[in-house]
């Protein structure tokens, strides 16, 4: 799966204006803003950090007028998604069966890192974070994944994935190869290739298979 982290729509001036201030939400915001007391250069900080608290983690809450991030939906509605079957994607996080940053949701499927993921794309030329996202992710959905009854109506997000789930043919270790993909020098692909190991067997015997994305 690939996202975009924005609205990727070709745009021009006069559709970025109507888009504002023919927005409920666009004014509802400045409302806030203004009832808050923050000024311009403060609303303009508040801005930026939004940018950076999403950059690398497109999965962060969205907070609505405050803190948006539209590309959270996605995500929840991954997370609630049910197939035919019952079973169900699989976002766990652990240390032992992830690289890098454990414990968080899909760091067993995506690398995690120092803050939210590895990122998978940036532009020739970056400054700082700016230019880095995360677009690429690798989903699973195990044979037999399924949620527990207290799951099905649960909408919290640190419960779901603690749970005593089977293993067999689901992600472990996904890994970002960045090193990989500039080893030479036009690079490998404009993408990072991703890896991830998917046990053929329940974990402790030998048998897996490495699935590519790239």
């Amino acid at each position: 799966m690939n996202t975009s982290t924005r609205d990727t729509t070709p745009t021009s001036i006069k559709r970025e204006i109507k888009k504002r201030f023919g927005s409920k939400k666009f004014w509802v915001g400045q409302g806030i803003k203004f009832l808050g007391g923050l000024s311009w250069p403060n609303a303009l900080l508040l801005g930026g950090l939004n940018e950076y608290r999403k950059q690398a983690d497109p999965t962060v809450r969205n907070i609505p007028f405050v803190a948006d991030n539209p590309e959270a939906k996605f995500f929840e509605a991954l997370k609630k998604f049910r197939f035919a079957d019952g079973g169900t994607f699989d976002f766990r996080g652990e240390r032992a069966n992830s690289i890098g940053s454990g414990n968080s949701p899909l760091a067993n499927s995506n690398q995690r890192g120092g803050k939210g993921f590895i990122t998978t794309f940036e532009v020739e030329r970056t400054i700082g974070f700016i230019g880095k996202f995360k677009l690429d992710w690798i989903f699973v959905k195990p044979p037999a994944f399924t949620p527990s009854v207290d799951d099905r109506e649960d909408d919290d997000d640190d419960d779901d994935d603690d749970r005593p789930r089977p293993y067999l043919f689901a992600p472990h270790f996904g890994r970002t190869l960045k090193e990989l993909n500039r080893s030479i020098e036009d690079s490998v692909s404009d993408h990072d290739p991703m890896i991830v190991d998917l046990p053929l067997k329940e974990p402790g015997g030998t048998e897996r298979l490495a699935f590519w994305k790239h």
